[in-house]
């Protein structure tokens, strides 16, 4: 039987058919993979607001940097509206909001 190395990991594995290119395990995460980066695609086309909300339901009750919110991902321009509380602006979506502090950091809230 021929043997060729695993796509995913590298290990050595025996080809049964010519379309094998991962090992039993690796079939599987990358199968996991491909199924929530589809969902998540998914999600994203249907409600734009999808990912900052994931993100902000991730870091609820934290003040966060700004920066590494965005290397996560979030988009500041992605809000529904603009709400005025107590002098401070607050961007809201569906469940979550934030506004940003004087001292630069992001405060998440909660609707």
């Amino acid at each position: 039987m021929k043997t060729i190395k695993c796509k995913h990991c590298g290990k050595t594995i025996v080809v049964k058919h010519g379309n094998t290119k991962r090992c039993e395990p690796c079939k599987k995460i990358a199968r996991d993979e491909t199924s929530s980066s589809r969902y998540a695609r998914i999600s994203l086309e249907a409600d734009p607001y999808w990912l900052n909300e994931k993100i902000l339901r991730t870091y609820y009750g934290k003040e966060m940097d700004p920066d590494f919110l965005e290397s996560e991902g979030f988009d500041f321009e992605k809000y529904r509206e603009k709400i005025i509380i107590d002098g401070e602006t607050v961007f809201a979506m569906k469940q979550f909001a934030f506004s940003i502090n004087k001292n630069k950091t992001v405060r998440i809230w909660k609707q």
